[in-house]
């Protein structure tokens, strides 16, 4: 993966829209080349995007099939759930 990516947004830790892009950029990676630590490191950033903005779907999108690649099924199964509880709720 770019080391340009890795290591904390510019935008700061605090900053859920610039954790969501990290995470969407090593994600589009991880599908591109299929490197793993590409795909654990959105699943972190992705995670921290929700965490930081949970009323937003949009990381749960992203972060679903990362998980299920990775084999974590009920993670998977319960950001699908608080992704749909977030949309519903906006």
């Amino acid at each position: 993966m770019p080391s340009a990516s890795r290591g904390k947004p510019r935008a700061g830790l605090d900053n859920a829209a610039a954790w969501l892009l990290e995470g969407n950029v090593c994600r589009r990676y991880w599908l591109a080349t299929i490197d793993d630590d590409a795909r654990d490191h959105a699943i972190v950033c992705l995670a921290r995007s929700a965490r930081l903005a949970p009323t937003q779907s949009v990381a749960g999108c992203s972060w679903r099939p990362c998980l299920i690649d990775a084999g974590e099924f009920e993670p998977a199964y319960s950001v699908a759930v608080l992704a749909a509880r977030a949309a519903r709720a906006t």
